[in-house]
């Protein structure tokens, strides 16, 4: 299906772009980077480097979404935009979907290995939050993909890598549809 081929190909460049990470242990320079890793220092490193180094305790990863607070907030300006109506949509980051899935996965691990009812809560908490995030949002993306027949820079700047995939596939898919069914000249679709 092209859509999982759009995430792993999204999901491979996010393994490859640089991130930002606080240096807790120095280790110097390591043959992945040129950056020299030092302790109290803030450098940008690979993301892959950057999780491997994390787990073994040398660096801390800078995340925009770290908890249930952070897509609270998130799920907070998405209802905030619905009660307003239109297909206006919050701003998020690239990256939030795989994000929260990594909270939801470590999370879910600690729970399993005898974690604490904060744990569950925290769980229950954010999959409640992307629940609700989620539904605001396709709706309007499938909104736009069928409202709009020419793609809004606007709509998709405040979209993540996935959204504006599947934003993309649903656009391509109503236009084809439309000059299909109602010929090639139909509403200036192109």
């Amino acid at each position: 299906m092209q859509a999982e081929l759009y995430i792993e190909a999204i999901r491979a460049a996010r393994r490859l772009a640089p991130v930002s990470v606080a240096v807790l242990r120095s280790i110097g320079k390591t043959p992945f980077t040129d950056v020299e890793l030092i302790r109290g220092s803030e450098v940008e490193i690979p993301r892959w480097a950057a999780e491997v180094l994390e787990k073994m305790g040398y660096v801390e990863v800078k995340r925009e979404v770290g908890s249930s607070s952070d897509v609270n907030k998130i799920r907070f300006a998405e209802e905030d935009h619905a009660r307003r109506g239109g297909l206006s949509i919050s701003k998020i980051p690239g990256d939030f979907y795989i994000e929260v899935s990594r909270i939801i996965r470590e999370l879910s691990e600690k729970i399993k290995k005898g974690g604490s009812p904060s744990d569950i809560v925290e769980l229950d908490r954010i999959t409640r939050a992307l629940d609700r995030i989620v539904s605001i949002r396709l709706q309007k993306i499938l909104m736009a993909s069928i409202l709009h027949s020419e793609r809004s820079g606007d709509f998709e700047k405040n979209l993540s890598f996935e959204e504006k995939a599947l934003y993309r596939i649903i656009d391509s898919d109503v236009k084809h549809w439309l000059r299909t069914v109602l010929g090639e000249s139909y509403g200036g679709v192109s």
